[in-house]
């Protein structure tokens, strides 16, 4: 159950590849995310169908022609201490293991090295094993929410670590009462932030994230 109290509304639409047996489709879907929580997807085909779902997940495995859906992002990268232009692509496809979840698969593209992982559960997963397949030299993270110090989830219970953030850059006695407390702390300062960022969304305030537990 959702503890913010805001009229809030996020609203992000993606550039993304819509694989069906026959043809890649491009298309544009717009992704609307409420504070209580519920989210609804559109887009429309070339032939003219519209095409609504509750999730990206969703749209995938309640449309039988979607094979997988793709999106690439540019991107920053914090490299070995430098910023640099890069590209991360996710694609959602059925999971071959059960037909009614779905997997995710990363592509980062920086500094002409490209790192794929494999199908995983999720976002967060995917990011581990990118990190995981990475030069053990090299450290780097996302310019973006989701590594950010100031992104946090935006519920106790969070579904989805793709969208489901928030945040504490204009809190920041809140902010530094979660840092201290973690878990811990109040109420109001865990849902002191503003809903809702996502794990591709950056900023000028963005600043590296020590640790992720």
């Amino acid at each position: 159950m959702a503890v913010h109290n805001k009229s809030f509304v996020s609203t992000h639409w993606y550039d993304a590849i819509y694989e069906t047996p026959v043809e890649q489709i491009s298309i544009i879907f717009e992704e609307r995310i409420q504070a209580d929580r519920s989210s609804l997807i559109f887009t429309r085909l070339n032939d003219g169908r519209e095409i609504r779902a509750s999730s990206i997940p969703d749209l995938v495995i309640t449309n039988i022609d979607c094979i997988s859906l793709s999106i690439k992002h540019e991107i920053s990268v914090w490299w070995n201490g430098k910023t640099e232009k890069g590209q991360l692509e996710e694609t959602f496809a059925r999971s071959q293991e059960d037909s009614s979840n779905t997997s995710v698969t990363l592509v980062l593209n920086v500094r002409a090295g490209q790192y794929t992982t494999t199908a995983c559960e999720s976002f967060t997963e995917a990011m581990f094993e990118l990190h995981n397949i990475t030069p053990q030299e090299i450290s780097w993270r996302l310019q973006t929410c989701f590594d950010c110090k100031f992104s946090y989830p935006a519920f106790t219970d969070p579904t989805s670590d793709r969208d489901e953030l928030q945040c504490h850059r204009d809190a920041p006695l809140a902010f530094q009462e979660v840092q201290t407390k973690g878990k811990y702390a109040s109420l109001a300062a865990l849902h002191a932030g503003d809903y809702f960022v996502n794990a591709f969304h950056t900023c000028a305030a963005w600043e590296l994230i020590q640790s992720r537990s």
